[in-house]
Parts: C-alpha cells; structure tokens; sequence
C-alpha cells in the first residue's frame, strides 16, 4: 500500500473584507506545486494538497481533510504571517495521527531551521523538491535524515542541522507543478477584459534575484543567486496552460523579472 503525503498551504488575507475579491488573487502555490510533481518521480507516494488559502479553509475544515485522507507525511509551507495558522495545524494533527511525520518548508523555515520544531519534526531550507523526497525516502524505508542536506529536525531531545544543500543548477529537468492537483477553474483573474473565461495561472521563469534586499526572502532561498529555465522550457508550460487549463491570464512570478533587459526582448520576440 502506498505512503500518503498531503501538503498544505495555509490560509491567509492580505486584504480581506470589501477587497478581497478585488486585490486578492488567489495564486496557486507553485512551491507546493513543484514538491509534489517531483515527488511523483522520485517517491512512491499518494499526494494530496490542500490550498486552504484559495478555499478559505479554517484550521477546523483543514484537519478535516487530514481526518479524511490519513496522511504519512504532512508538509506545510510556511510565511511568516502563516506562522499562528501552521502551529494550531500542526498540533492538532499531531494529537490526531502521533505517529504522522509534519515538516515545514518555505521562507519562514528556512529563515529560523530551528523554530516551530516543538510542533513539527522536520524544518527544510531552501529549495524543497530534492530534500523532501530524500526525506519521504527515508522515513519509508525506516533510514536516518542525518544524511539528508538542508533540513534540521529534533534528535535525542535536541536539535540537528544537516549541511547546507545546493542549489539545483538547471531547473529544466524539474517536471511542471503537479496543477491537476489543485481545482483548476477556482483560480480565477478580475481584469476587466472581454474574455471567454477568468481561469488565471502563473509561471516562474527563473529563481533568484542578484540583489540582497534585507527585507526579503531572496538571501535565504536563493541565495542571492538568479537561475534561468531556459525559454524553450517556459514556453512549453505555457502551452501546457493554454490547451490543457483553458487560461486567458498567465503571471510572470520572478523575483526580478526585467532585471535580465536582454533576455526578457528575447522572451518578448
């Protein structure tokens, strides 16, 4: 029988009230997206995600899915203004499946490795696509996480930190997020254009930024570093979205899009 995995992105409102349907576009998590769709080729798992954000799901409606699915391993990705969500979750989770494996993952982990570790067992940093399978792996196979780069988890009532992983050099051999996924025709756009359809998806075309704001999340994901897909992979995604998902709006969601003038012409012609 296989493992089962369910991720979760924790729901939160920029600007909730009278705004929301106005400023709020409900973005499907492309990091969970990518985690999940790379895990399908490199672990044997049933994978569930729940985008709590996009159905304004409550802590209650989100442990209801958990009740519902038995997960193995419970991933959360974690902002730090979804810090108070992804506790409650993590806690009740825990009084529900003790035995059930909860890792946080995103910027806030990989920011502070050793925080919320009272609640979850695992914190990943950085990229997760490779330390999650290493670490679903191993969790099913009954193997140690001591060799699994780029995570800290609770060891003999401490706390350990494993080396510091990689960064994935060509994004190209990563699959495109798993969308199928996610309901697809929720993520909806409010341009005001005469279209056929609302249906409203992003792509990343690169990672990274060159710059080191001390504001944000670049210098703990990226490192400071910019990674290029290359635009014959991009824009065979693209067409994936248009044929397969019917979009009439796609996002470009770099860090710094334009900060490349001669490869954003190219992507331009």
């Amino acid at each position: 029988m296989k493992r089962k995995i369910l991720f979760i992105n924790p729901n939160f409102r920029y600007f909730p009230g009278w705004l929301e349907n106005v400023v709020n576009y409900r973005q499907l998590p492309l990091g969970l997206g990518y985690i999940a769709a790379y895990l399908r080729e490199h672990a044997e798992a049933e994978i569930q995600i729940c985008d709590a954000s996009m159905y304004d799901l409550n802590e209650e409606a989100v442990l209801e899915q958990i009740v519902d699915f038995k997960p193995d391993i419970i991933g959360i990705s974690v902002h730090t203004l979804t810090v108070g969500f992804s506790r409650r979750v993590a806690l009740a989770a825990k009084q529900l499946f003790p035995e059930a494996v909860i890792v946080f993952g995103g910027p806030h982990a990989s920011a502070l490795p050793f925080e919320n570790l009272d609640v979850a067992d695992i914190n990943v940093s950085g990229e997760g696509e490779e330390s999650f399978a290493e670490i679903a792996n191993n969790l099913f196979k009954g193997q140690s996480l001591e060799g699994v780069k780029g995570i800290a988890f609770k060891k003999n009532g401490g706390y350990c930190k494993t080396e510091e992983r990689g960064l994935i050099e060509n994004l190209d051999k990563l699959p495109f997020p798993a969308r199928d996924l996610f309901f697809k025709h929720k993520y909806r756009h409010n341009y005001p254009y005469r279209l056929k359809n609302r249906f409203y998806a992003a792509v990343i075309t690169a990672r990274g930024c060159n710059f080191r704001c001390n504001f944000c999340m670049n210098e703990f994901l990226w490192k400071g570093k910019v990674r290029n897909r290359s635009l014959g992979n991009v824009f065979a995604e693209m067409e994936d979205l248009i044929k397969i998902y019917n979009i009439s709006l796609l996002r470009i969601g770099d860090d710094n899009f334009t900060a490349d003038e001669a490869r954003v012409r190219e992507f331009c012609r």
